[in-house]
């Protein structure tokens, strides 16, 4: 894919905001579109439905083609717990080139966000769905994640103060005259909490410990899904960053072995091994919760993960993404640098393109 990427816009006040739901419908119970709407309309969009009638291939994909040219600055899934893989033949990859709205999804859903991105080279989005970030949720994501979703996709800074701030709200992106940090919350141990992940370093033989590449975030077994998709995944000097849920390590290392053999996994830039978390409930994995817990295990991981790339890769474990409590928004295919020892990535150009108003504005990303 070429490097020339095709950004979208960030959103604004007053802009169109579609929901849609390409992968799959929610059960009716769990359905909170007005609420969604209504929250979108309160914090100053114009929001449309764009969901599709019924759960089948065919009204699923030709809901989200008309969401795509309806002039939506953004298309927001309300679920993504499946692949999408049954639609990526009928979706209108020259539209969404050509109207470049932000599309913002995670889990397996991913394998869409990877398709949208290596078959139309447009720059979406790795974050929470808008679902479990409206104001009447069930399970509402906290304010750090709220922060960091909205502070990306509009380009602001700031984070509403509630009483339900995290310890780290503080810490959650905002753009400045510096540049983009996207901040590596796990490196210190101060304040974590039980859904805190370990952080392990990386020790590069560099003299210095700033990795360049693109960054292509993803949910594991999505990668695994879009390459045998047919999606051509270009792992060429990109910052990897994998999650995932209800895995232990082996089986994670099994799918990295298999996506080694069917893509260029060794020419990427990096890898970071995110996030790997279960939170079953009745009754919890217990043995799960244990083995992905245990720093030996961990070490373990990461170590068979650098044979795998030949010791050529700087491997760090531990990022805020993915299935856990605190979680960043982060652009697909942008420019930045990963700092191996703390684990921070700098963005080195923006997400958006610039609106004719933005122009003469002189900006660092």
């Amino acid at each position: 894919m070429s490097h020339e990427m095709i950004k979208p816009y960030s959103l604004k006040e007053g802009d169109q905001v579609a929901l849609v739901s390409p992968v799959n419908l929610p059960p009716r119970q769990y359905r909170a579109d007005q609420f969604i709407m209504d929250y979108l309309r309160n914090k100053g969009f114009g929001a449309v439905n764009f969901i599709a009638s019924a759960d089948t291939e065919k009204k699923r994909s030709s809901t989200f083609n008309e969401a795509i040219i309806s002039g939506s600055k953004a298309l927001l899934p309300i679920s993504g717990n499946r692949y999408a893989d049954d639609i990526f033949h009928r979706i209108d990859y020259e539209s969404f080139a050509r109207m470049r709205p932000i599309f913002c999804t995670f889990s397996a859903a991913s394998a869409l966000l990877l398709a949208l991105h290596f078959r139309s080279n447009v720059g979406v989005f790795y974050g929470p769905h808008i679902s479990f970030i409206h104001e009447e949720a069930m399970f509402r994501e906290n304010t750090y994640t709220i922060a960091s979703f909205w502070n990306m996709l509009t380009r602001r800074v700031g984070i509403t103060e509630s009483a339900e701030s995290s310890p780290v709200d503080h810490l959650a992106f905002g753009w400045d005259g510096y540049g983009l940090v996207l901040k590596n919350i796990f490196q210190s141990g101060a304040w974590l909490d039980k859904d805190t992940i370990p952080f392990v370093s990386c020790k590069n033989n560099q003299t210095s410990p700033l990795i360049h590449g693109r960054l292509l975030p993803s949910f594991l077994q999505s990668l695994e899904k879009a390459l045998a998709s047919g999606i051509e995944v270009d792992f060429s000097d990109r910052i990897v960053l994998v999650e995932s849920d209800e895995i232990g390590f082996e089986r994670a290392f099994s799918i990295l072995k298999k996506i080694k053999t069917e893509a260029s996994l060794t020419e990427a830039a990096a890898i970071v091994l995110a996030s790997f978390v279960t939170y079953k409930q009745n009754p919890p994995n217990e043995k799960l919760i244990r083995e992905l817990s245990d720093r030996d295990n961990i070490r373990q991981f990461i170590d068979d993960v650098k044979r795998l790339t030949d010791d050529n890769l700087p491997i760090i474990y531990g990022f805020p993404m993915g299935h856990l409590k605190y979680k960043l928004t982060i652009p697909m295919g942008v420019e930045a640098t990963l700092n191996s020892e703390t684990g921070d990535i700098t963005l080195l150009e923006s997400p958006f393109e610039e609106e004719e108003t933005e122009k003469n504005v002189t900006r660092m990303v």
